[in-house]
Protein backbone atom coordinates (compact mmCIF):
# COMPACT_ATOMS: atom_id res chain seq x y z
CA UNK A 1 0.00 0.00 0.00
CA UNK A 2 1.41 3.32 -1.08
CA UNK A 3 1.24 6.43 1.05
CA UNK A 4 1.77 8.61 -2.02
CA UNK A 5 -1.69 9.42 -3.39
CA UNK A 6 -0.35 9.52 -6.97
CA UNK A 7 0.35 5.77 -6.88
CA UNK A 8 -2.40 3.27 -7.67
CA UNK A 9 -2.38 0.26 -5.31
CA UNK A 10 -2.94 -3.15 -6.85
CA UNK A 11 -3.08 -6.80 -5.85
CA UNK A 12 -2.37 -9.91 -7.97
CA UNK A 13 -4.43 -13.05 -7.22
CA UNK A 14 -3.48 -16.34 -8.88
CA UNK A 15 -5.13 -19.74 -8.61
CA UNK A 16 -2.92 -22.54 -9.87
CA UNK A 17 -3.69 -26.23 -10.35
CA UNK A 18 -0.90 -28.59 -11.31
CA UNK A 19 -0.09 -32.06 -12.47
CA UNK A 20 3.14 -33.99 -11.88
CA UNK A 21 3.96 -37.05 -13.93
CA UNK A 22 6.90 -39.44 -13.59
CA UNK A 23 7.64 -41.01 -16.97
CA UNK A 24 10.38 -43.11 -15.38
CA UNK A 25 12.39 -43.03 -12.15
CA UNK A 26 14.67 -40.49 -13.88
CA UNK A 27 12.27 -38.32 -15.94
CA UNK A 28 9.65 -36.08 -14.30
CA UNK A 29 7.29 -33.47 -15.78
CA UNK A 30 5.25 -30.72 -14.08
CA UNK A 31 2.43 -28.76 -15.70
CA UNK A 32 0.35 -26.14 -13.91
CA UNK A 33 -1.78 -23.14 -14.63
CA UNK A 34 -4.89 -21.23 -13.80
CA UNK A 35 -6.66 -17.90 -13.80
CA UNK A 36 -5.16 -14.62 -12.60
CA UNK A 37 -6.94 -11.50 -11.38
CA UNK A 38 -5.34 -8.11 -10.86
CA UNK A 39 -7.36 -5.68 -8.77
CA UNK A 40 -6.62 -1.96 -8.67
CA UNK A 41 -7.59 0.48 -5.97
CA UNK A 42 -8.73 2.82 -8.74
CA UNK A 43 -9.71 1.66 -12.23
CA UNK A 44 -10.81 -1.56 -13.86
CA UNK A 45 -9.63 -5.00 -12.78
CA UNK A 46 -7.74 -7.20 -15.23
CA UNK A 47 -8.03 -10.95 -15.80
CA UNK A 48 -5.56 -13.33 -17.41
CA UNK A 49 -3.81 -16.62 -16.73
CA UNK A 50 -0.64 -18.07 -15.25
CA UNK A 51 1.17 -21.18 -16.48
CA UNK A 52 4.23 -23.31 -15.74
CA UNK A 53 5.84 -26.29 -17.52
CA UNK A 54 8.94 -28.09 -16.30
CA UNK A 55 10.93 -31.17 -17.20
CA UNK A 56 13.63 -32.75 -15.00
CA UNK A 57 15.95 -35.61 -15.95
CA UNK A 58 18.06 -37.13 -13.17
CA UNK A 59 21.35 -38.89 -13.85
CA UNK A 60 23.34 -40.81 -11.23
CA UNK A 61 25.03 -37.68 -9.82
CA UNK A 62 23.54 -34.92 -11.98
CA UNK A 63 20.24 -33.27 -12.84
CA UNK A 64 19.21 -31.51 -16.05
CA UNK A 65 16.12 -29.28 -15.90
CA UNK A 66 14.17 -27.06 -18.28
CA UNK A 67 11.19 -24.86 -17.45
CA UNK A 68 9.04 -22.06 -18.76
CA UNK A 69 6.48 -19.90 -16.97
CA UNK A 70 4.06 -17.07 -17.66
CA UNK A 71 2.22 -14.77 -15.32
CA UNK A 72 1.72 -11.30 -13.92
CA UNK A 73 4.36 -9.49 -11.90
CA UNK A 74 4.42 -6.08 -10.29
CA UNK A 75 7.53 -4.07 -11.10
CA UNK A 76 8.24 -1.64 -8.29
CA UNK A 77 11.87 -0.83 -9.06
CA UNK A 78 11.57 2.91 -9.52
CA UNK A 79 8.79 5.31 -8.60
CA UNK A 80 8.25 6.61 -12.13
CA UNK A 81 7.98 3.25 -13.89
CA UNK A 82 6.38 0.88 -11.41
CA UNK A 83 3.45 -1.09 -12.78
CA UNK A 84 2.04 -4.37 -13.93
CA UNK A 85 3.98 -6.59 -16.33
CA UNK A 86 3.15 -9.81 -18.14
CA UNK A 87 6.25 -11.96 -17.89
CA UNK A 88 7.51 -15.05 -19.75
CA UNK A 89 10.54 -16.82 -18.25
CA UNK A 90 12.41 -19.85 -19.62
CA UNK A 91 15.31 -21.50 -17.83
CA UNK A 92 17.75 -24.35 -18.37
CA UNK A 93 19.75 -25.76 -15.46
CA UNK A 94 22.36 -28.42 -14.79
CA UNK A 95 23.53 -29.52 -11.36
CA UNK A 96 26.22 -32.02 -10.42
CA UNK A 97 26.90 -33.58 -7.03
CA UNK A 98 30.64 -34.19 -6.64
CA UNK A 99 30.32 -35.70 -3.16
CA UNK A 100 27.33 -36.11 -0.82
CA UNK A 101 28.23 -32.68 0.60
CA UNK A 102 29.50 -30.73 -2.46
CA UNK A 103 27.28 -29.68 -5.37
CA UNK A 104 27.53 -27.18 -8.25
CA UNK A 105 24.72 -25.72 -10.39
CA UNK A 106 24.87 -23.92 -13.74
CA UNK A 107 21.80 -22.11 -15.04
CA UNK A 108 20.82 -19.91 -17.94
CA UNK A 109 17.60 -18.13 -18.68
CA UNK A 110 15.60 -15.68 -20.77
CA UNK A 111 12.88 -13.38 -19.50
CA UNK A 112 10.53 -11.08 -21.42
CA UNK A 113 8.39 -8.60 -19.50
CA UNK A 114 5.74 -6.59 -21.33
CA UNK A 115 5.07 -3.43 -19.35
CA UNK A 116 1.56 -2.66 -20.58
CA UNK A 117 -0.12 -0.82 -17.75
CA UNK A 118 2.20 1.18 -15.56
CA UNK A 119 0.55 1.80 -12.22
CA UNK A 120 3.16 4.26 -11.08
CA UNK A 121 3.22 8.01 -10.91
CA UNK A 122 0.67 9.82 -13.03
CA UNK A 123 3.33 12.32 -14.11
CA UNK A 124 5.09 10.12 -16.68
CA UNK A 125 6.41 12.54 -19.32
CA UNK A 126 7.85 10.10 -21.86
CA UNK A 127 4.98 8.33 -23.67
CA UNK A 128 7.40 5.67 -25.03
CA UNK A 129 7.85 4.49 -21.44
CA UNK A 130 4.13 3.78 -20.97
CA UNK A 131 4.17 0.53 -22.99
CA UNK A 132 7.52 -1.18 -23.48
CA UNK A 133 9.21 -4.58 -23.39
CA UNK A 134 12.14 -5.50 -21.18
CA UNK A 135 14.29 -8.52 -22.08
CA UNK A 136 16.84 -10.19 -19.82
CA UNK A 137 19.35 -12.94 -20.60
CA UNK A 138 21.13 -14.43 -17.59
CA UNK A 139 23.60 -17.13 -16.57
CA UNK A 140 24.71 -18.23 -13.16
CA UNK A 141 26.89 -20.60 -11.16
CA UNK A 142 26.30 -21.75 -7.59
CA UNK A 143 28.54 -23.97 -5.47
CA UNK A 144 27.11 -25.38 -2.26
CA UNK A 145 28.57 -27.37 0.62
CA UNK A 146 26.17 -29.17 2.98
CA UNK A 147 27.09 -29.91 6.58
CA UNK A 148 25.45 -30.93 9.85
CA UNK A 149 22.49 -32.45 7.97
CA UNK A 150 20.33 -29.28 7.69
CA UNK A 151 22.85 -26.56 6.73
CA UNK A 152 24.36 -25.51 3.41
CA UNK A 153 27.04 -22.92 2.77
CA UNK A 154 26.72 -21.58 -0.78
CA UNK A 155 28.44 -19.07 -3.05
CA UNK A 156 26.76 -17.78 -6.23
CA UNK A 157 27.57 -15.61 -9.21
CA UNK A 158 24.94 -14.34 -11.66
CA UNK A 159 25.40 -12.33 -14.84
CA UNK A 160 22.38 -10.69 -16.50
CA UNK A 161 22.07 -8.59 -19.65
CA UNK A 162 19.01 -6.29 -19.42
CA UNK A 163 17.59 -4.37 -22.36
CA UNK A 164 14.62 -2.07 -22.74
CA UNK A 165 14.00 0.94 -24.97
CA UNK A 166 16.68 3.52 -24.31
CA UNK A 167 18.36 1.61 -21.49
CA UNK A 168 20.69 -1.39 -21.66
CA UNK A 169 22.91 -2.57 -18.84
CA UNK A 170 24.74 -5.60 -17.43
CA UNK A 171 24.29 -6.85 -13.91
CA UNK A 172 26.81 -8.87 -11.91
CA UNK A 173 25.78 -10.38 -8.57
CA UNK A 174 27.90 -12.30 -6.12
CA UNK A 175 26.09 -13.86 -3.17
Amino acid sequence: VYEDERLNNSTIHEITLGWNHDFSPRLRMTLSGGPSLVTYEEGDDETGYNAYAGLVYTFQQATLSASTSYGYEYDNFDGTQSGLSKTWRSELGYSYRFTPELEARLSTGYERSDQEQPGGLTTVFDSDRLNYTEETYDAGLTVGYGFLRYYTLAASYRYADHSEPGDEYDEHRVL
